[in-house]
């Protein structure tokens, strides 16, 4: 039941249309936004790698796209990380945790608030956290220059 109400649910609000593909000009206009961390542009990046429509299909950056709309507050993309972790290895799983911390790294502003990352040890990286880590990397790079 919980996996058909997750695909009810990625049908109704992760596309925002019943069963169109989306257009590579909307997955680029997700992709802006969920740069600047907008969840529900999170959310559909999340979906369209989950199920490779009009990308190719990866669990690992779809997983790591609903991690980090999950921590944004996209309670769907908690759910939907939770039916896709049951299609990946444990190994899997870290890879993708993985990334979306380095996703954060690279991209700060993908967290909209203060959030927290799940980690391998299902516990959390707060954004503080993150962030004391960002600067420890590039507070020497910038004083260099």
């Amino acid at each position: 039941m919980k996996a058909f109400l997750s695909i009810i649910l990625l049908f109704a609000f992760g596309l925002g249309v019943w069963g169109n593909t989306p257009t590579p000009e909307q997955i680029a206009e997700w992709k802006d936004a969920a740069a600047n961390g907008d969840p529900a542009a999170q959310f559909n990046l999340g979906f369209v790698y989950t199920n490779g429509h009009s990308v190719l299909e990866d669990y690992a950056i779809a997983y790591a796209w609903w991690n980090i709309a999950s921590a944004n507050g996209e309670a769907t993309a908690k759910l939907s990380k939770a039916d896709l972790a049951e299609k990946m290895t444990k190994e899997q799983i870290a890879e993708a945790q993985k990334l979306s911390r380095e996703m954060v790294e690279a991209n700060p502003k993908l967290l909209d608030s203060i959030s927290v990352i799940e980690t391998e040890t299902e516990e959390g990286l707060s954004l503080g956290e993150i962030w004391e880590h960002i600067k420890k990397k590039l507070l020497p790079l910038l004083q260099a220059s």
